[in-house]
């Protein structure tokens, strides 16, 4: 595959190939057992119920689309407010209960730095071999970070970049550990979430209430706050307006050039609202934002 170009097989090679293979990805850093990847999937490369395995540990983080993950009897919804670890080995199977186009930015890191790694962790805290999280809530810090690290490393000095996919790696590690002390949800709790999450990820760009939800969910409106809260740490409305900046900030990085555009698109009623919510999740505004993920495009657009 050339660095810098997307690679894609036709449909009717991918049931044939292993996961990797039928991937679109694009190479943006690579060295030392890490790689930094843009990828985009759909449908035909993961078949309803097939089962897929790596060869490498993989962070993924969602830039659009939804995906559920099957691992074991453990099933959830990976959208963009999630963050996706994929253990060496292990067996998963892949379906898409909401449209069936995804993108994300992965980083890979390969059997033996990922052995060294877990050694290391093992040593230092005890902690067990690999993720113990098929998903955890991925933080706004991490999702700009890599954001960031992804527009700019074809620019970084090599070590620069390495050290900051490494610093990601850490970061995605250190959650995991971190969210062994939660209490675990119950399984309704969990069944609740799922439908909450693909009412929230199919429809975030209109007007969305409590009782339409719960409707879905087949709960009432006191059990969908509840449940919900419970199985994913957060309200309803803030994994909704969540959901709404990181397909926002999806558009930032695309240099799109008319900001109260962007806010209208994503289902935010104004502007100011817009970047005061933006402000609160990032710590910056979307004008600066988009100046960081997308100076060249939203350069050229002031020029002409």
């Amino acid at each position: 595959m050339d660095p810098g170009r997307y690679h894609d097989l036709g449909a009717a090679d991918a049931p044939q190939l292993r996961l990797e293979a039928r991937l679109a990805a694009c190479d943006l850093f690579r060295r030392s057992g890490l790689a930094l990847l843009s990828t985009r999937w759909n449908r035909h490369v993961h078949p309803e119920r097939a089962s897929d395995c790596l060869d490498y540990a993989a962070i993924e983080v969602m830039g659009s689309g939804t995906f559920e993950r099957r691992r074991g009897r453990e099933r959830m919804l990976a959208d963009v407010g999630t963050l996706v670890l994929f253990n060496p080995g292990e067996s998963f199977e892949i379906r898409h209960p909401i449209g069936d186009a995804n993108e994300g930015t992965t980083i890979r890191i390969d059997a033996r730095a990922w052995d060294a790694m877990c050694a290391a962790r093992r040593r230092a805290t005890g902690a067990r071999n690999g993720f113990a999280h098929a998903a955890l809530p991925c933080p706004a810090s991490l999702v700009f970070a890599l954001n960031v690290l992804a527009a700019h490393a074809a620019d970084l000095d090599p070590l620069d970049c390495e050290e900051r996919v490494l610093q990601l790696v850490l970061d995605a590690v250190a959650l995991d550990v971190a969210d062994d002390d939660r209490e675990p949800a119950s399984e309704a709790a969990r069944r609740t979430a799922r439908v909450v999450l693909e009412v929230l990820n199919e429809s975030f760009a209109r007007p969305i209430h409590l009782d339409e939800v719960a409707r879905e969910a087949g709960r009432s409106v006191w059990h969908v706050a509840k449940q919900f809260r419970q199985a994913t740490g957060s309200t309803v409305h803030a994994r909704l307006v969540r959901i709404r900046l990181r397909h926002a900030l999806r558009a930032l990085a695309r240099g799109a050039p008319d900001l109260t555009t962007v806010a209208l698109d994503v289902g935010f009623g104004s502007h100011s609202h817009f970047t005061s919510a933006f402000r609160r999740e990032f710590g910056l505004s979307p004008g600066r934002a988009r100046d960081l993920l997308a100076p060249e495009l939203h350069r050229d657009r002031r020029t002409h």
